[in-house]
């Protein structure tokens, strides 16, 4: 058994050198086996990078950055000086916070939905 891989089709969506790394670490590791993963869905206005679930495990949301960190374009605090010179917040971290907070709000969105139009439903 192996992990489930949805595969982004959009050939506008080029994979970098990174997440082609990381999609072929999900393909063929075992330690995936059960996994259902997304590469960049859509979800939204939002669109990470890869998205993992499994229904015993939990939900994993990643997004790969293909950065050298020793090149002087990178400062401290997740920043990168663009070519106009300026500093311009490319965190991770934060984008990764963000998307969780989007399919929090949307899948509670959806549950009230469904709450509200299923009478026989007694809890989310």
């Amino acid at each position: 058994m192996s992990a489930d891989i949805f595969e982004n089709i959009n050939p506008r969506d080029k994979r970098t050198e990174g997440e082609e790394k990381l999609l072929n670490v999900l393909k063929n590791s075992p330690r995936f086996d059960g996994w259902t993963v997304f590469e960049q869905p859509h979800i939204d206005s939002i669109k990470p990078d890869f998205i993992l679930l499994n229904p015993k495990k939990g939900i994993i949301i990643i997004e790969v950055k293909d950065w050298n960190l020793c090149l002087g374009t990178y400062e401290s605090g997740g920043y990168i000086r663009g070519t106009d010179g300026r500093l311009h917040k490319k965190d991770p971290v934060e984008q990764v916070e963000t998307y969780k907070n989007c399919i929090l709000k949307s899948d509670l969105n959806n549950s009230e939905d469904f709450v509200s139009n299923n009478s026989d439903y007694y809890g989310c």
